[in-house]
């Protein structure tokens, strides 16, 4: 896909950065500073939301650049265009191949068309179904719907997660000659699987219950994300459990989800109604491994996904995989009974979840498969590979 990419200049765009926690922007992050570490020459471009964070901050050998942006209101972000445009000319004229990750970058498409124009290696990736694949993209904006559509033609690569998000770019565009399909890639030196024994220690560690039957979720308390739902049946569960969601749940006016707050609140209040000692609500995590490593299941109730980072993370713990049939994930990663728990309706989840918590065998079988799948085909090594086509 990139041959002779070792002497190459890397730029790498996300709306956010760690230590905002967004699902694009993490890729971004943890993939930019895999090829740092390699040697490479790699910048991460983000926005800096009212100057809270450092403009300029190294992590490791990973350069990171925050572009200020007020986000008051239509007028601030309106001003903030003249300091976001030539800072995207700048940074694009400076490198050789660029990384989108996600349509929801503010003018994500001058990027392109700058990129396109100064004839650089642009590479663009979706990040959720139904919000910024190709289809949703060229949908959304009239009367900007035929301009975006031709500059995200401009791309040199389209980055798909999955077979969903390429058909969303053949329905639009018909070829397939610029698709690029696969997950993104897991840092697998710490999301790993760990001994009986070091599952125990860890339990210790976090201070959870050493011999309960411990569930766990990772992600921003929303209603997309369907823990209303496992709410209510968790509640029809009659054995001893823990239930523990690792994420934001409670937020201020800062917060980019801000719109979503009376939401968590009210999920919050539901999952403690419900559940009352058996949910842990453990907030924002940097260990969220070790939470992981610490559950028998991981769960995951979306509708609508990517590919979400959170269970490709849980799959190279070994962790089994207890997963909605979500579009474009299962059938290409979670794979039903074969490594992971699938279903489709409440009903299915209740019956299900209680074969899950009495069948260890299967299980133990479930998380050893999605490990080989995961080392197979999602770790940083087998990304870069594939990227180069072994082409250094």
């Amino acid at each position: 896909m990139i041959p002779h990419i070792s002497n190459k200049r890397i730029l790498f765009c996300s709306s956010f950065t760690p230590p905002v926690n967004a699902g694009g922007g993490k890729n971004a992050f943890n993939f930019a500073k895999f090829l740092s570490e390699k040697g490479l020459k790699v910048t991460l471009l983000t926005l800096n939301r009212r100057g809270k964070l450092p403009h300029r901050e190294l992590v490791g050998s990973l350069k990171i650049i925050r572009i200020l942006y007020f986000n008051y209101n239509i007028i601030t972000k309106i001003f903030s265009l003249l300091i976001i445009l030539p800072n995207y000319f700048y940074y694009v004229f400076r490198n050789n191949i660029i990384f989108i990750y996600g349509g929801n970058i503010i003018a994500f498409e001058f990027i392109i068309f700058v990129g396109k124009l100064l004839r650089k290696e642009v590479i663009f990736q979706s990040t959720l179904l139904g919000d910024d694949d190709i289809q949703s993209l060229v949908r959304k904006g009239i009367p900007r719907r035929v301009l975006r559509k031709k500059i995200l033609s401009l791309i040199s690569q389209y980055f798909s997660l999955n077979p969903e998000f390429t058909k969303s770019w053949l329905n639009v565009y018909k070829v397939n000659t610029k698709v690029f399909e696969s997950t993104q890639g897991v840092n697998t030196k710490i999301f790993h699987p760990v001994t009986k024994k070091e599952k125990l220690k860890i339990r210790n560690k976090l201070k959870l219950p050493i011999n309960s039957f411990i569930m766990v979720s990772v992600g921003f308390l929303i209603n997309r994300k369907g823990f209303r739902e496992i709410f209510e049946v968790l509640n029809q569960l009659n054995v001893p459990f823990l239930y523990i969601i690792v994420g934001d749940y409670k937020i201020t006016e800062t917060h980019y989800l801000y719109n979503h707050a009376r939401e968590m609140e009210k999920l919050f209040r539901i999952g403690k109604d419900l559940l009352r000692q058996k949910v842990l609500f453990a907030g924002p995590k940097e260990n969220v491994n070790e939470y992981l490593q610490s559950a028998d299941i991981f769960l995951l109730n979306s509708k609508i996904e990517g590919i979400p980072n959170a269970l490709l993370e849980a799959m190279a713990c070994g962790i089994t995989p207890f997963v909605r049939n979500i579009k474009g994930v299962n059938e290409f990663l979670t794979f039903n009974e074969t490594n992971a728990f699938v279903y489709n309706t409440r009903e299915e989840f209740i019956i299900k979840i209680k074969e899950a918590f009495r069948n260890d065998k299967k299980r133990k079988h479930f998380g050893e498969k999605s490990i080989k799948l995961i080392q197979k085909d999602s770790t940083f090594e087998v990304l870069y590979d594939k990227l180069i086509q072994n082409k250094n």
